[in-house]
């Protein structure tokens, strides 16, 4: 047998319940592989981002600190933002959307939140 095949959910139902320019959020009933069912599953689409890791010259972390409304709490996290779009419209989750450059957004957003220019980039991961 195909093991992918085998792995598969098969969606029975979905159902939107927000679609805004900020979150997708539906539930979706699957069919698992031995015929059961399982549902609700709840899943959430937002908004592309990048995170920053960035150092100062002495090696330091360059973090910003922030209210977080869903934890209540001001965090200490590294700097982040969502690619914006090229043509000024509204970003749609799910929807193909003109998006800047990961990179272009990385740049903006680190001077954005914290001031600094960084004169060198690596690409750690995408996700």
């Amino acid at each position: 047998m195909n093991e992918r095949r085998d792995l598969a959910w098969e969606e029975v139902s979905s159902r939107q319940i927000v679609k805004n320019e900020w979150i997708d959020f539906r539930q979706t009933a699957y069919r698992f592989p031995d015929g059961s069912v399982f549902e609700p599953f709840y899943s959430y689409s937002r908004k592309d981002y990048v995170v920053i890791v960035a150092t100062n010259l002495e090696g330091n972390f360059i973090c910003v600190r922030q209210f977080r409304p869903g934890i209540r709490k001001v965090t200490t996290e590294f700097p982040a933002g969502c690619l914006e779009r090229t043509d000024g419209g509204v970003y749609m989750p799910g929807e193909d959307n003109p998006l800047e450059n990961p990179l272009d957004a990385a740049k903006r957003e680190l001077l954005e939140e914290t001031g600094h220019v960084a004169r060198e980039w690596n690409h750690l991961l995408t996700i």
